[in-house]
């Protein structure tokens, strides 16, 4: 507690008071303010509540509404802004939207260490710390290697394991620990996620989250060589999602479908990671429609620039692999690997202009797209120029 008087404080300011160093009254810390607490309801809208949140937990979201406990599937959970929090913890979200994501990931840090700050709290700061992190080793990986990010994960995982934001950090962490050129590892920390699935649909272990894991580990497992158990997976999801869109209400069933026909495009990358560029071909041809999604029109389109680009024909790689960089809105992933593909094709081709492009599109990964598993390929070509 401060030993100045409060009128003394109010005269000097807040501000210049915490440069001084002064500790103030934990009132003048706390704002007083209520979580906003943002669940899905049963027609899947959105709806803001009022509240204290008690325990933000993996399977279920506590909160006191008019001193009364109130629940909700951690499943249902949208987001959460919570409103009393240390200063620590504001002065990180300042450093954050401002780009400064070291400053943010410090301040997050004190936060995460406050004892007197509420669990949920705590347990957010964290997990924001990791991700700030994250952001920061995207933006300069030899200042902040991305296996610190694995390290920070940890400390979360370690400290907050029964966090609803568990399955998010270690969906994650598998990220970052494949940008840290062990796609295995990676393959097996997605693998992990996606066989926690909840089949109740209450946990944090989500539909969407969970089968978005079981793609990202077919992936990884493709980069790592490993192309059985990618096949085992992409062919699991399938019958496991055809088991589910029979009892899925119509709007979940448009969901599960999605997920579905990306899992049958695993044949077609299977084909390229087996080499069997002339069949992978055949097969993206076959799945490319002007009228599908667009997550699987681009998916497919990338499958077949890569075809190409193994059967040499690289021309037509070219114009596959700069349609999905110009357009592709829906995955910075098939954007930086699409990149990478233009430069490796400018290297066959001896066009006048070809090492400035080249140069231009590795670039363009390190800088806009360092947190996808192409930014270390990128790096690696470049240094070899």
């Amino acid at each position: 507690m401060s030993l100045l008087p409060s009128s003394f404080v109010r005269t000097l300011g807040i501000g210049a008071a915490l440069t001084l160093g002064l500790t103030l009254p934990s009132a003048a810390q706390s704002t007083g303010r209520p979580d906003q607490i943002f669940v899905h309801d049963r027609g899947g809208e959105v709806k803001n509540q009022a509240g204290v949140v008690v325990d933000d937990g993996i399977n279920e979201l506590v909160y006191q509404q008019r001193g009364r406990d109130k629940q909700s599937d951690a499943s249902k959970v949208d987001r959460i802004v919570f409103g009393d929090v240390p200063v620590a913890y504001r002065d990180a979200q300042g450093y954050a939207n401002r780009g400064d994501f070291e400053n943010a990931v410090r301040k997050y840090r004190v936060a995460a260490d406050d004892s007197d700050t509420r669990g949920p709290v705590r347990a957010k700061a964290r997990f924001l710390a990791a991700t700030m992190l994250m952001k920061a080793a995207a933006l300069d990986p030899a200042s902040t290697p991305f296996t610190e990010v694995v390290a920070e994960f940890d400390t979360f995982l370690s400290e907050h394991g029964t966090s609803r934001l568990v399955p998010q950090a270690r969906r994650m962490q598998a990220r970052a620990r494949w940008i840290t050129g062990d796609a295995n590892a990676a393959a097996e920390l997605s693998k992990s996620v996606y066989e926690a699935l909840d089949a109740s649909g209450k946990s944090a272990y989500t539909i969407e989250l969970c089968y978005e894991s079981g793609l990202e580990a077919a992936d990884a497992y493709l980069a790592a060589g490993n192309s059985a158990d990618a096949g085992s997976i992409y062919s699991g999801m399938q019958t496991a999602l055809n088991a589910a869109m029979a009892e899925a209400e119509p709007g979940l069933r448009a969901t599960l479908d999605l997920l579905k026909q990306r899992a049958i495009l695993g044949e077609g990358w299977q084909l390229i990671a087996d080499g069997k560029h002339g069949q992978a071909v055949s097969f993206f041809t076959g799945k490319l429609r002007s009228d599908q999604p667009a997550v699987l029109r681009f998916n497919a389109r990338l499958g077949l620039a890569e075809g190409l680009l193994g059967q040499a024909k690289y021309r037509e790689a070219q114009l596959q692999f700069a349609a999905v960089s110009g357009l592709d809105h829906t995955s910075r992933d098939n954007v930086a690997r699409a990149l990478l593909g233009l430069a490796r094709c400018a290297q066959a081709i001896p066009d006048s202009d070809s090492s400035e492009r080249i140069r231009g599109w590795l670039e363009a990964i390190q800088t806009q797209y360092g947190d996808t598993p192409a930014a270390a390929s990128a790096r690696e070509l470049a240094a070899s120029l």
